[in-house]
């Protein structure tokens, strides 16, 4: 065997003996340099410097390439937009030969529960009791030696929180999320969990691709659903700085209209809806985001209304009682508390169609519109055509409406009209002045 030979198998040998040894030597320094304090302050540091503001983590520990902490803790004021931030369960895999050459390489940072608030509102929303506090550290003044390249944080369960007021929050509940440094920006992917805004009902999450580029989070892609087939696809930006805001173009399909309904309307009220929905909120807007948009239902079904009963009792068309709505459009301004509806358009076909605009604040409601009638309704009402139904179109009688009170109770000028239609109309008869005629019909007409 030639010389250069032996020196290459004694060099093997030597690997193949030391290396292990070696290797093991660098987890145990690992280790005892993770117990200190120095390096968890270091590290505590740097992540503070990343989120401008306070953090730190509880102690750090290591199994083989695998360090562990049992939670992180970020604390910021205003004119910070994070609040505060609590994570649970951190484990890192880490590739040592990057150590070397004074980088720290994570792979993979996995996190059981992280919670975030925006907001000392928002903060209330935070769980603390299953969040263990670790002492906390200002952000590094200088570089440090030791870079910290991250490439995936994988988080089993997520709540974000937000807003400056209960009336205007929203929140992320329970999503499993995924995120990628890039730079100084995060790319974001999530799925499962919940998404609520203030004033608007809980959808699941679907999927959900964000792109975070402080002080911006904008959706680039978003799939929710309140159930069964229904969809709802978002785009748009929110801003968590001292400025909150968000601003998203939600289209809505085969929306179920029962989540948006207390449980009395619910009762009398039901069907599936598609939408495009404008959803804005500023700082000035301290009670709810903005909703401009259109609604559009191909099916629904008024039933349990106790007038609508009362209608078909006198007029024989019992279909009013479960009355079948083939068409339902509109559009919305909802700047709360004050709702806005222009086109409105309602038809049961055969029965009735309703045409016009209203405005609802705290309940109470102001409309305007044009009502149409099958004309074998009208007949029931004596004088009715001649004098209230007079205008006629597309298979029904017309003639305007008013409504106005509170929604549960409202007013309208249509049946005042009918008693006087039918006091003229019987008030021509010869014997009108002896039998008082058509008596019944207005007491039924007053209580319709």
């Amino acid at each position: 065997m030639t010389k250069p030979k032996r020196r290459f198998l004694i060099a093997l040998a030597l690997v193949l003996i030391f290396g292990p040894l070696i290797y093991v030597g660098i987890g145990y320094g690992l280790s005892r340099a993770l117990e200190t304090k120095g390096l968890r302050r270091l590290l505590s540091g740097k992540t503070a410097k990343v989120l401008d503001c306070n953090a730190g983590y509880l102690p750090l520990t290591s199994h083989g390439r695998s360090v562990r902490s049992a939670g992180f803790l970020a604390q910021a004021s205003p004119p910070r937009a994070l609040t505060e931030m609590r994570a649970a369960g951190l484990a890192a895999r880490c590739n040592l030969n990057e150590i070397w050459h004074a980088k720290w390489k994570i792979d993979n940072l996995s996190v059981a529960h992280l919670q975030a608030a925006y907001g000392e509102n928002a903060a209330r929303n935070l769980d603390r009791h299953e969040f263990r506090t670790p002492e906390i550290f200002p952000p590094l003044l200088k570089e440090s030696p030791m870079e910290l390249d991250l490439r995936k944080i994988d988080i089993a369960r997520t709540d974000l929180f937000w807003g400056t007021t209960p009336e205007a929050g929203g929140e992320f509940r329970g999503v499993h999320t995924e995120f990628f440094p890039r730079d100084k920006n995060l790319i974001i992917q999530a799925s499962g969990g919940t998404f609520h805004q203030a004033k608007w009902p809980a959808a699941q999450v679907e999927q959900v691709k964000l792109f975070y580029a402080k002080p911006n989070l904008r959706v680039d892609q978003a799939s929710l659903t309140l159930g069964g087939d229904s969809a709802i696809n978002v785009l748009g930006t929110f801003a968590f700085e001292e400025q909150q805001s968000l601003d998203l173009q939600l289209t809505l399909s085969r929306c179920p209209i029962a989540p948006f309904l207390n449980d009395d309307q619910k009762s009398k009220f039901d069907g599936q809806f598609d939408g495009n929905v404008h959803l804005q909120k500023d700082a000035s807007q301290t009670q709810s985001a903005r909703a401009i948009g259109t609604i559009a239902f191909s099916k629904a079904l008024l039933k349990n209304i106790a007038a609508l009963k009362r209608v078909a009792d006198f007029t024989g068309r019992q279909e009013f009682a479960h009355m079948e709505i083939n068409q339902l459009k509109g559009d919305f301004d909802w700047n709360f508390p004050v709702v806005t509806a222009k086109n409105v358009a309602l038809e049961s076909k055969g029965l009735i169609s309703l045409k016009g605009q209203f405005t609802m604040k705290q309940q109470n409601v102001e409309g305007e519109f044009e009502l149409g009638a099958a004309p074998d309704l009208v007949e029931k009402f004596p004088g009715a055509r001649e004098e209230v139904f007079t205008r006629e179109e597309g298979g029904y009688l017309w003639t305007k409406l008013k409504l106005s009170g509170p929604l549960d109770h409202l007013r309208d000028d249509l049946k005042p009209r009918l008693v006087t239609a039918v006091r003229n109309h019987f008030a021509k008869g010869l014997l009108a002045p002896i039998l008082k005629p058509g008596k019944n019909i207005i007491q039924a007409i007053e209580e319709l």
